[in-house]
């Protein structure tokens, strides 16, 4: 993995509806990879795309977003 990945996620932690769904995530990846997420319903896979992309109707309470060098977080 390249030293500044494209997109970084450090400690996320989101709620929705006053409801945390995602607890200290970390996530890296470079430019060029692909990753995948798996797990059973629930698990807080979409929760992860509404957050990243901004969806306003989840509310990030700790952590970071970093997109190409970025704080996009808010």
């Amino acid at each position: 993995m390249s030293a500044n990945p494209l997109l970084s996620i450090e400690g996320l932690t989101a709620s929705v509806d006053e409801k945390t769904i995602l607890h200290n995530v970390n996530l890296n990846v470079a430019a060029g990879e692909t990753h995948v997420l798996m797990g059973p319903n629930g698990a807080g896979k979409s929760t992860l795309g509404h957050v990243v992309m901004g969806d306003p109707e989840y509310t990030v309470t700790g952590g970071k977003i970093t997109f190409n060098g970025q704080d996009i977080t808010d």
